[in-house]
């Protein structure tokens, strides 16, 4: 969701934009279900795992390969970074939430607390103990739980690098950790009292999926496919992803009892074969529309389902559900297109100019 890029920080290898690009409508497509008054695609929360997965990998191979090169990371820089990116839009959208709360007499306690909880990066938790948040940024979890994971992971790998002398120490650290989640998210399910299962928000719950982006944001370099191989891993990988958006949604035991990992893990086989070779794949995830939705799909995943709420709230069911839909749309684009180029660009410049001794990996893929 963070991932996108400007001139001077361009993603070079569009098919990773595309990926994001499907991502963001998996999820919009899901949550299109309050404009329309129906479930649309209730799979389409798998979105988010993709989402996951391919922030691990990018913020993972930026890492490192800033190691390789100055065995250290810059942690002011990337801090910088990830703060100019991720703040400034989000900051919008909490002030322009709190704005339209008050203009449309909703409660201002509740809009409180969860301007509270979503700039402290804690409305997970807040979501996941059953406490009220404002509809319009329910899934602003999402956005807490990679918080979580890009303040911390950069002290943890380079604990690991330092500590660890052979690779495999690591690699199985970190897969024991994804087994650990997978049975404390199994745990939380069955005791879970709430309608979504706690264990659907929680970032001990769902860092499984960023882990296992992180392993093969550490190593692909290293794995080396017959092509053949790669795009037979690719196959598998997508068709794991469509069976587990046919088949699961968010309450479902299967997504909690391993089908978060096993769709995170199919999109790892997918960014496999898409690193690996040349493939129909690739020309697909290339696609300009695709790249560009991937480019803008932290604005467009922050600012969609406020736009959705309002609209189902505020126009009536004598408006043909096509034309709700529509007008959600329009105006969900309009919002992130001059988000994008009034507030997000001219700091993406400034973010430009903090690059310190990770350029040369940024260059080649910026998150």
């Amino acid at each position: 969701m963070t991932g996108t890029s400007q001139k001077a920080e361009r993603v070079t290898l569009p098919y990773l934009s595309g990926l994001r690009g499907v991502a963001i409508v998996l999820v919009m497509a899901m949550n299109s279900s309050w404009v329309v008054g129906r479930d649309v695609l209730s799979g389409g929360f798998l979105g988010i795992d993709i989402f996951f997965v391919v922030s691990g990998f990018l913020i993972t191979a930026l890492l490192a390969s800033e190691y390789r090169s100055e065995r250290s990371v810059d942690y002011v820089g990337y801090f910088q970074r990830r703060a100019l990116r991720i703040l400034p839009p989000l900051a919008l959208l909490i002030a322009g939430h709190f704005i339209y709360a008050w203009i449309a007499g909703l409660s201002m306690d509740t809009e409180t607390s969860t301007a509270i909880a979503v700039g402290g990066f804690f409305t997970n938790y807040w979501q996941a103990a059953g406490r009220d948040v404002a509809e319009g940024m329910s899934h602003l979890w999402a956005v807490a739980v990679e918080q979580h994971f890009l303040l911390l992971w950069p002290v943890v790998y380079v604990l690991m690098r330092r500590t660890f002398i052979r690779r495999r120490s690591t690699e199985l650290l970190i897969l024991a950790i994804v087994a650990a989640v997978i049975a404390w998210r199994f745990y939380l399910f069955d005791a879970s009292a709430i309608g979504v299962p706690e264990g659907y928000f929680r970032t001990d719950t769902r860092i499984d999926s960023l882990l296992i982006g992180s392993l093969l944001g550490m190593h692909y370099r290293r794995i080396r496919l017959p092509d053949i191989l790669a795009k037979f891993a690719l196959l598998v990988g997508a068709a794991g992803v469509v069976v587990g958006i046919v088949l699961l949604d968010p309450a479902s035991e299967w997504a909690h009892k391993g089908g978060f990992t096993a769709v995170a893990a199919a999109t790892g086989l997918v960014l496999i074969g898409l690193l690996q070779t040349p493939s129909i794949g690739r020309s697909v995830l290339s696609w300009r529309p695709l790249v560009a939705l991937g480019e803008l799909s932290f604005g467009l995943y922050l600012f969609h389902l406020p736009v959705f709420v309002a609209v189902q709230r505020h126009v009536g069911d004598s408006v043909p559900s096509v034309l709700r839909l529509a007008l959600a749309l329009a105006v969900t684009a309009g919002i992130t297109a001059l988000s994008w180029r009034l507030l997000e660009l001219p700091i993406l410049r400034l973010k430009s100019r903090t690059r310190t001794s990770g350029q040369h990996a940024t260059a080649h893929i910026a998150v």
